[in-house]
This record gives C-alpha cells, sequence and structure tokens, in this order.
C-alpha cells in the first residue's frame, strides 16, 4: 500500500512539474508601422485589437524570414533584425508582457 502511495505521489510531482515547464508563449500578430534599430525594438499594429504594441528585441531573439508563393511551395531562413522593414507582416512569439513585448521569435512574412 505504501509503494501505490508512493507511485501515485511521484506521478502526480511529475504531471505538476511538466506544467510548470510547459510552453506558455504567447503570439501577437500584425503590420509593423516602424523599427527602431538603435533601440532594438519595433511596433506592430496589431490584427486583433487595432492597439499598437511595442516589440523589443535581444541578441537571443530569432528571426525567420517566411515567404508563401502557393499552398504547395512555401520557404522560411533565418535573417537578423535588420531584414525587418516598416510594412511587414509578423508573427511575435513572447513569453510575458510587462510592459512591452519582449520578443523570442519573430517571423517576417513578405
Amino acid at each position: 500500500m505504501a509503494k501505490i502511495i508512493g507511485i501515485l505521489a511521484f506521478v502526480f510531482a511529475i504531471t505538476v512539474a511538466g506544467r510548470a515547464f510547459a510552453d506558455n508563449d504567447m503570439k501577437v500578430g500584425g503590420k509593423v508601422k516602424s523599427v527602431d534599430a538603435k533601440g532594438m525594438s519595433f511596433v506592430i499594429v496589431d490584427d486583433s485589437t487595432g492597439n499598437d504594441v511595442i516589440v523589443a528585441v535581444n541578441p537571443a531573439t530569432d528571426f525567420e524570414a517566411k515567404a508563401k508563393k502557393n499552398k504547395m511551395l512555401s520557404w522560411d531562413r533565418d535573417v537578423e533584425f535588420e531584414y525587418l522593414q516598416i510594412g511587414d507582416w509578423v508573427e511575435v512569439e513572447y513569453s510575458n508582457r510587462s510592459p512591452n513585448v519582449v520578443a523570442e521569435e519573430v517571423s517576417i512574412y513578405r
């Protein structure tokens, strides 16, 4: 009986720990309104709310350029922050939002 309780406690602990380390990334998407290369940030107009969202980036932020020619042909490649332009549509993955979004990954669509 003690072994069963021990096993159940172990399974419960693993389940709780797994949720703590789960992927809690959030996403925001919209058109790039401005780019501040010196400040390592850019502003997008959020598609869902219409509000401006300031997105900060850091050296760990991953940037990907994505293009879709049609449903059968698409490509993506790693790029740098400098590739980002006003008018690009982006999808930003981030983990927290206080006060600004700090991007973990930025997908750029042209």
